[in-house]
């Protein structure tokens, strides 16, 4: 459960496209989340981007380590939030950016990221 498999990553450009026009977004600094609700297709209720703009940090290396910082904070926050995924059997995808100036400890991305996930599983509940 505490995995991240390609099936849970969102890479088709199309879908990427559609998430960022149509989509919903809200900052939890230092995290900028999108989402969009789709219907259930996949044994994985989320599909999931991260991103770190080069923009913000120049360094391949500083992007790198942002990147598995909430790669991880996600592995650890993904077992509550499928759980209320699967409750209504809905497919979601999500876009986690980071638009931090400087480089967060793991536990500020991870406080941030469960907040998001928290507050976007209540919006859908809705």
């Amino acid at each position: 459960m505490f995995t991240f498999k390609k099936a849970e990553k969102l890479c088709s450009k199309k879908d990427i496209e559609l998430l960022y026009k149509s989509g919903s977004s809200k900052t939890f600094y230092p995290l900028k989340i999108f989402w969009k609700v789709n219907k259930f297709e996949s044994k994985y209720p989320a599909r999931v981007l991260i991103t770190v703009p080069k923009r913000l940090y120049k360094r391949a290396v500083d992007r790198n380590l942002m990147k598995r910082r909430i790669r991880e904070a996600y592995r650890h926050a993904k077992p509550n939030f499928y759980e209320q995924l699967l409750k209504r059997e809905i497919q979601i995808d999500i876009l986690i950016m980071y638009v931090g100036k400087e480089k967060e400890e793991f536990a500020a991305v991870q406080k941030s990221l469960e907040t998001g996930l928290k507050k976007i599983s209540e919006v859908i509940m809705k």
